[in-house]
């Protein structure tokens, strides 16, 4: 074990979800292909752990996904998929032996390359989409199995061309080790996920929910919010997005990060909540959800609002930081609680 690694009970995880046979089974596949990953090179020195799965293991997320997101440190060559493709194959036998799963088998179902109608070396922020399939052993699942379907699919998305600053490394159950985000890249990168879903067209309540959960629940001082900006600052560059003042107070932003929060699970565990707060009831609920002090004007149905003056201070730093004036006030921007 390294010196720095983090102790991740990744077998508990599993095993909070027995009494689901489906997620079971998802977090059974899920476990086996990380440990597929950290056993093999270059994958495990290549390939990094993120998103909700991430959240769940070493965060104690109760959001349920066995999903499993990752940024990698690869050239996305033309036959980067079929080279993953392979490994992952070659290794999952192992991987379940060694766990105790040596009925459970999984296989590469489909890798499909993002953006479409253009050559991954190509494009400017390639990803990479890959279903892994498990089936038990002896039954008609495996028979499908084998005959090209997918019984059983978790999903394994990899992105290419992200900046990273903090990796951390997790030790996995039975002692295999896993890179993963840092605090300060997890944060910053949610920060910009809520920013791309306007150009994206799509709807994302779990970013807003996952920096509630990782703000209230750390310590971060001035240095490590300096950090988060910095970063923030970056990963919005790569993707070719200016911040400025206004980006969070886009009402685009604000509804995209709101849509649908009262149907999901995460609103069972909101904030306000888990802090009893009288609440306005799931139409209208004064929590604070992120770093950002959500709690201004309710958008829609959702429990998420956001408070201007944090926001300001959050991208009036990003301006300030890129003058070389950023004060010290400025790196205090949006993490004031809830008194």
């Amino acid at each position: 074990m390294s010196d720095d690694a983090i102790e991740i009970d990744v077998a508990g995880w599993v095993e909070r979800a027995k009494t689901d046979p489906t997620a079971y089974g998802q977090r059974q596949a899920a476990e086996i292909t990380l440990n597929a990953i950290a056993m093999t090179a270059p994958l495990n020195e290549k390939l990094i752990l993120k998103g909700g799965i991430l959240m769940g293991l070493a965060y104690n997320s109760p959001r349920q996904t066995a999903d499993i997101d990752l940024s990698a440190i690869l050239v996305a060559e033309d036959n980067v998929d079929e080279m993953i493709k392979d490994l992952l194959d070659s290794a999952f036998p192992g991987a379940a032996a060694k766990l105790g799963y040596p009925d459970l088998i999984l296989k590469v179902h489909s890798v499909k390359k993002q953006p479409k109608h253009i050559e991954i070396e190509d494009a400017e922020f390639p990803a990479l989409k890959l279903k892994i399939a498990f089936a038990q052993r002896g039954t008609k699942q495996e028979q499908a199995l084998r005959e090209g379907k997918a019984p059983g699919i978790i999903d394994l998305d990899i992105s290419f061309n992200e900046p990273l600053r903090q990796i951390q490394i997790l030790e996995l159950t039975g002692g295999e080790e896993l890179l993963a985000y840092g605090l300060v890249d997890l944060i910053a990168e949610k920060y910009r996920a809520m920013l791309q879903q306007v150009e994206r067209n799509r709807n994302r309540r779990q970013d807003v929910y996952d920096l509630d959960r990782l703000i209230v629940e750390h310590e971060l001082n001035a240095e490590v919010r300096v950090q988060i900006l910095d970063v923030f600052i970056e990963k919005c560059r790569s993707r070719h997005i200016e911040p400025t003042a206004a980006s969070l107070q886009n009402p685009e932003v604000k509804a995209r990060s709101g849509a649908n929060w009262d149907r999901g699970t995460e609103r069972r565990t909101c904030l306000c909540a888990r802090r009893k707060i009288r609440c306005g009831g799931d139409r209208a609920c004064r929590c604070i959800t992120t770093a950002l002090q959500f709690g201004g004007p309710f958008v829609g149905n959702s429990c998420v609002g956001f408070c201007r003056a944090a926001s300001d201070r959050l991208l009036a730093g990003a301006v300030r930081r890129d003058t070389r004036s950023l004060s010290g006030d400025a790196a205090q921007w949006c993490f004031s609680r809830l008194a």
